[in-house]
This record gives structure tokens, sequence and C-alpha cells, in this order.
């Protein structure tokens, strides 16, 4: 969908998807589900629709990538509240190059030091574990290294604080 300067509207057609000011009642609740509707019926036809390709295996296109890299290769986690979101992209023979992290499968060497769900690495216990990541035939790996499992990690501002304040708009101004 795209916006213009009448509001939001159905790229593929051109229907107001939104309700204006004008229109209230039933009416416009009927004529504005009927143009949602007519939108998306036309962008899944034309395979405009975003919320069933994300992510999804079977609508994802990889291809053959010739070479896949991961991000960060090497890695240390230092505490117990530390974690890292591991970033696949696929190198192909035209020279493109794609982000290939969500059709990714990662697979720890050891699972009690690294735990891998969905990209991110956990930490479990002291030790080093490979990862291996595999997508469109091709294998990377990454080394991380665990420390600091068996003490606590200390309260900190830019871990805790910063992000409770957030959380409540504290840092609008």
């Amino acid at each position: 969908m795209t916006m213009n300067q009448h509001g939001r509207t159905c790229g593929r057609i051109g229907l107001p998807v939104t309700r204006h000011r004008g229109t209230a009642g039933v009416s416009g609740v009927v004529a504005w589900a009927f143009a949602t509707f007519v939108c998306l019926a036309a962008a899944s036809l034309h395979g405009d629709d975003a919320t069933a390709a994300a992510g999804s295996p079977e609508t994802s296109t990889i291809g053959q990538p010739e070479s896949i890299a991961v991000f960060p290769a090497n890695f240390e986690l230092r505490g117990v509240r530390e974690q890292i979101q591991f970033v696949v992209t696929g190198h192909y023979a035209n020279g493109e190059v794609r982000d290939l992290t969500h059709d990714s499968e990662f697979v720890s060497s050891n699972s009690e030091i690294v735990e891998v769900a969905q990209s991110v690495g956990r930490p479990g216990k002291d030790g080093a574990a490979e990862i291996v990541v595999r997508v469109g035939g091709q294998e990377a790996v990454a080394k991380i290294v665990v420390s600091g499992q068996s003490q606590p990690q200390p309260v900190s501002f830019a871990y805790d604080a910063l992000q409770a304040l957030s959380k409540q708009g504290c840092n609008a101004g």
C-alpha cells in the first residue's frame, strides 16, 4: 500500500482504504471494509501480500548461492545476560548479495554452551562451541566462546535502567 495526499490507498488499484472525515455510520464502515477487502484481494492476486511471504520457507526463493557468510564469525559471550544475533548473507554468481538469515538453519555443536533459536544465540555454561549455519546447499561456521556464566552480572544502566526508561517514554524529552 502506498500513501498519497488523500490518505492511505491501495497501490495496485488506487482505492482509498481509510475513512475520510465526512464518512460516518454503518455505510462508512462498510465502504471502508469493502475497499480494504478489494485492495488486499488485488494485492494477493498480484503477489504483493507481504504477510504471506515474510519468513515463510515455501514462498521465499533463496536460489543457489555460491557462498554464504555468517556475521559475526567469532564472538565471546562474557555474561549471563548477553546474547548474539547472527546475520547470514548469501553471495550469488550474478554479484547479488542477499540476507538469508531467516531462511537459515542454525545448529550448535554443544547446546549446553550455546543455544540458538531464530538466529539468536544465548549462553548456557562456560566453554566453546561452533554454530553451523546451513542454507541453499551451503554451510558456514561461527565460533563462540562463553565465559562468566557462574558469576552474577551486575545491574548496569545501559542494559537495565535505560531500557526501562525508554519503555515508559521517559526518553522523549
